[in-house]
């Protein structure tokens, strides 16, 4: 009886001191502090696609299929068309968009005869060296990109031919 007594008892103790410890341990956990820290490195994106053209082609190369001079085109010495071809920039970076021609000539034409203007106002002259076209930050962007192509006085450029641009991207 007594062995019952002691063993009621002692459970009884043991579970007292069993919460006043926790009580205790949970009071000096809640008076220090504790600081975390997380870190994470988000990688650069670039994407460059480009629409437009005939057939639409998604990559860093486009071909333009032309039409005739106009009577229009040839007094004014230009044919100018709009719209053209339309990048599309996705970027977690600052970017650089290059355009340059594989070839030296167009229809008969020096390739530095062909134009483009992307999203400034001025033209830029086509040669088979990389040259900015546009810049520009993080985000999502639509260029669109117009063409002007210098006739001279004769012009050997027919409804069909083709013209193949090759623009790149660059994180700066």
């Amino acid at each position: 009886m007594i062995a019952r007594v002691l063993g009621g008892g002692l459970s009884r103790w043991v579970l007292v001191v069993s919460i006043v410890f926790v009580a205790a341990v949970c009071a000096v956990a809640f008076q220090q502090s504790v600081v975390v820290r997380a870190q994470w490195r988000i990688l650069p994106y670039q994407s460059l696609r480009i629409h437009g053209g005939t057939p639409e082609f998604p990559g860093a190369s486009s071909r333009v299929i032309l039409r005739a001079p106009t009577v229009l085109d040839l007094e004014r010495g230009y044919m100018e068309l709009e719209n053209v071809i339309r990048l599309q920039v996705v970027s977690n970076t600052n970017w650089t968009v290059q355009v340059w021609a594989e070839q030296q000539e167009f229809g008969g034409l020096p390739i530095e005869a062909v134009q483009l203007r992307g999203s400034s106002s001025e033209y830029l002259e086509l040669s088979t060296v990389p040259q900015v076209l546009a810049t520009g930050g993080n985000g999502v962007f639509e260029l669109p990109i117009d063409y002007r192509i210098a006739l001279g006085d004769a012009t050997s450029i027919e409804a069909g031919q083709a013209l193949e641009v090759v623009y790149t991207m660059l994180s700066n």
